[in-house]
């Protein structure tokens, strides 16, 4: 058991207890106005391709879709940079849980099937067609959470609320992959985590990262290891939290980007996803 997970489950969001139509959900379009669309059946769901977003491409992005994975690395100066500027943005300054899951082999990606069903870990969910990834804070109604799920090259990527970055979820990820999970709520309650084939592995507070010899799986994230300026080398007796100056919101994105090639940025919180329904709370 992960210490500190019991800190995780304050993060969820409040969501309406009315059941929403089985066949039809709201999809919240560029212009916030509301129109219908039909959800994706299991079957349908296998057969999904992403619909081509708008938005620029970047050295990241392989296609049109929205799809940003590594087409040559940044250094990790630059790569902090440019979360040092994204986490000042309104979906990432509050709270924020994204998730990159990495196939063991590095060929074969989990399928969004196979992603939702270990999410879920026994609760029935719903696949639905694209949705820009603002939805997972709308107050829908709802008897589950909300995630968006997507598939960026080899990766599968999750983002939505702090009951995705719960030890006992990232443990169900993680067989036969690597995840690597950023995230923190609207309390500076946060976790920087790892998890592989079914165990957390790391879990580090931004705030209270200490040193690196501290964590003593931290040879498994090399990315991490060699953020010099992740760590601090004192003893915080009035457990006041690193006065430093340094973002570990984008620390910790910066890490997970480095580890996985897979960059968040403006261009895929503005794009259309596939996301997911829960027909009530996942177990952590």
């Amino acid at each position: 058991m992960m210490v500190g997970a019991s800190r995780r489950g304050v993060h969820w969001l409040i969501l309406c207890e009315k059941r929403v139509n089985a066949s039809l959900l709201f999809r919240i379009s560029t212009s916030t106005a509301i129109v219908r669309t039909p959800i994706l059946g299991m079957r349908q769901a296998s057969e999904y391709i992403p619909r081509p977003c708008e938005g620029p491409l970047d050295l990241f992005t392989n296609d049109g879709r929205g799809h940003h994975v590594d087409a040559g690395r940044f250094s990790a100066d630059e790569v902090y940079e440019h979360y040092r500027r994204l986490v000042r943005e309104p979906e990432l300054d509050v709270a924020l849980s994204w998730t990159v899951v990495l196939p063991d082999d590095g060929v074969d990606p989990l399928t969004l099937q196979e992603v939702s069903t270990r999410l879920g870990g026994g609760t029935s969910y719903e696949l639905h067609q694209t949705a820009r990834p603002h939805i997972v804070n709308l107050p829908l109604p709802l008897p589950g959470p909300c995630a968006v799920v997507d598939q960026l090259g080899t990766a599968t990527v999750l983002y939505g609320p702090g009951c995705l970055s719960l030890s006992g979820v990232l443990q169900r990820l993680s067989p036969n992959a690597r995840v690597y999970n950023a995230w923190w709520n609207a309390n500076s309650v946060n976790y920087l985590s790892l998890a592989v084939d079914g165990e957390v592995l790391l879990a580090i507070d931004g705030l209270f990262p200490c040193r690196p010899e501290d964590h003593p799986n931290l040879t498994r994230w090399p990315e991490l290891a060699a953020m010099e300026d992740f760590f601090v080398d004192v003893v915080d007796q009035d457990c006041l939290g690193r006065d430093d100056g340094w973002n570990w919101k984008a620390g910790f994105l910066t890490a997970v980007e480095l580890a996985t090639g897979v960059r968040l940025d403006r261009g895929w919180l503005d794009g259309e996803h596939p996301y997911l329904t829960f027909s009530g709370p996942i177990p952590g």
